[in-house]
């Protein structure tokens, strides 16, 4: 899968931060603890981050965007 980042404004940690984020907009697996649930992955990159990504998150909400992914994480 090749990333297309996009810079997004999230609100988390009781801050407003700017990341960039990369959505698989593809239906995808993630084995293990969510067995065969199909899910979105949202790759996370924080300002600074040549390549690659910081944090990858898996969710099983395919209609969330990557910004509410990435600020209910947070929540948690």
């Amino acid at each position: 899968m090749t990333a297309s980042w996009r810079t997004v404004t999230v609100h988390r940690y009781g801050r407003t931060d700017t990341v960039a984020v990369a959505v698989a907009m593809t239906d995808c697996l993630w084995y293990g603890a969510f067995g065969d649930a199909a899910g979105r992955l949202v790759l996370v990159r924080e300002p600074g981050t040549g390549t690659g990504y910081d944090l990858a998150l898996f969710t099983t909400d395919r209609t969330s965007t990557g910004e509410h992914v990435v600020e209910r994480y947070a929540e948690r």
